[in-house]
């Protein structure tokens, strides 16, 4: 027996799943790999991968516009960050100069500058 790994894009994810559930013993586990973009030769890092430069990464990609308390967790959850702690990086942002805060309450959003 071997254990095999492997990357897979994700539209051929279902593909390489349903192929291997045909030959494998037990269900295949599946990990989403972030910081990472497919080369010639395998991967490579967008980022040196810390958890703070990935969070500015994924603030950069919307630049100009304000976002919710909301979407920051979705963006979060998209650089494989976790969500409940958005509130300390949005701090971190704030300090940072990456965002301005808007509003109060209910009605709070951020500007990515």
């Amino acid at each position: 027996m071997f254990r095999v790994e492997f990357f897979v894009d994700d539209r051929k994810l279902a593909d390489a799943l349903r192929s291997l559930m045909h030959i494998s013993h037990g269900a295949p586990s599946v990990q989403p790999v972030v910081n990472a973009v497919p080369t010639g030769n395998g991967l490579a890092a967008i980022s040196g991968g810390g958890q703070m430069e990935r969070f500015f990464l994924e603030l950069k990609k919307i630049k100009g516009r304000e976002v919710k308390p909301g979407e920051v967790k979705t963006m979060m959850k998209a650089a494989g960050l976790n969500p409940t702690s958005s509130g300390y990086f949005v701090k971190n942002a704030i300090k940072a100069g990456l965002l301005s805060r808007s509003g109060k309450g209910n009605a709070v959003g951020y500007k990515v500058l």
